[in-house]
């Protein structure tokens, strides 16, 4: 990491003595925030609070300290750099002013496991492998009756979505639009009439934003076994009958506090990746996952954080090339709002 560059210094607004908060070192990845820093990234570390006019000082890798510059009349200073290939490694560095080690202030690590932080810390090498999504395994769809079904697929287009979710339709709107050019579309549905529903749920586990369940016609008695009026599909156990969108909202909210972006962009992001899940794309993670952004190749990367800071917002060809290869055509066009299995036609 190059480190041993001219310091700018950040203007502040000293704190009443009373007040002064414990002065303290913070490294970050301004290019893409909490995410690890490879070559290209922009890193900043900054010193808030500490002795006004204080010279500040490295110690890196265990070697002599180095002089950095000195702290403005507040007690602030900043430095900023350019990572490349050369700074690529691991780094362990302790921050001084006037001799006095400066405490870290790091991400919360369970919801930012991957961000650079302090004293330890790595410049990784840019990702060269692929990484692409794959199909959802047959074990992600359930039958309703607890056993697990073969994949299944959609017998009809548009997929009508709804949200019962805090973030409100529009939100569910905007993450369904970035799938325009899929062979699947989506269209607003409404309470009556859905495909697809959109709902809060705080009872996921604190580490899960989001999850998907998708069913398949064995839950649907009046369907299953039945030809699809206006498809002639056979309405089976390889057909999808509902998939639900769970959110942890208060989870969401949280981490888009914390990245000091609107929850309800967050969100829609959240809603991008698992509305990938109901088309039966897979989650895209490497073997080993660093979060970095150069694994990143599209919104269905297994972790949130870095899929949003990477500007992973909308398919790429990583996610709808698979897509393709799941439905080499679109699936029969029915309008939205009719029951075509009402008769119960039974399948040949």
């Amino acid at each position: 990491m190059l480190l041993l560059a001219t310091s700018t210094y950040a203007q502040g607004t000293a704190s009443p003595a009373l007040l002064h908060p414990a002065p303290y070192v913070s490294l970050v990845n301004v290019s893409h925030p909490f995410t690890p820093l490879e070559p290209n990234d922009t890193v900043q570390v900054s010193i808030s609070f500490a002795a006004r006019n204080g010279t500040v000082t490295v110690v890196q890798n265990g070697g002599a300290p180095y002089v950095m510059g000195t702290t403005d009349q507040s007690g602030f200073w900043s430095t900023t750099a350019t990572e490349t290939v050369q700074t690529i490694g691991d780094y362990v560095q302790y921050w001084y002013v006037n001799g006095v080690q400066l405490g870290a202030n790091n991400p919360y690590l369970p919801d930012f496991p991957f961000a650079p932080a302090l004293p330890s810390f790595t410049v990784f090498p840019l990702y060269t492998g692929s990484n692409d999504p794959g199909e959802l395994p047959g074990a992600a769809y359930d039958t309703c009756n607890g056993s697990k079904s073969p994949t299944a697929f959609w017998a009809w287009e548009p997929v009508a979505y709804y949200s019962t979710s805090s973030y409100g339709l529009a939100v569910v709107g905007d993450a369904a639009e970035q799938w325009w050019e899929g062979p699947v579309p989506f269209t607003e549905g409404s309470e009556e009439v859905e495909d697809i529903l959109v709902e809060d749920d705080s009872s996921l586990p604190s580490g899960t934003a989001g999850r998907t369940l998708l069913y398949n016609q064995t839950c649907d008695e009046q369907c299953y076994g039945s030809t699809d009026q206006c498809t002639g599909e056979c309405l089976d156990d390889s057909a999808i009958y509902y998939v639900d969108i769970l959110l942890n909202t208060p989870r969401i909210n949280a981490i888009a506090a914390e990245m000091n972006v609107p929850g309800s962009a967050f969100a829609t992001a959240i809603i991008t990746h698992e509305l990938g899940h109901a088309l039966q794309l897979g989650d895209a993670l490497p073997s080993l996952i660093s979060g970095r952004c150069s694994e990143v190749k599209g919104v269905m990367y297994g972790f949130p954080v870095s899929q949003f800071s990477c500007g992973a917002t909308s398919p790429t060809s990583s996610d709808l090339n698979e897509l393709d290869a799941i439905y080499p055509w679109s699936p029969p066009y029915c309008p939205v709002g009719d029951d075509y299995c009402y008769y119960g036609v039974p399948c040949d």
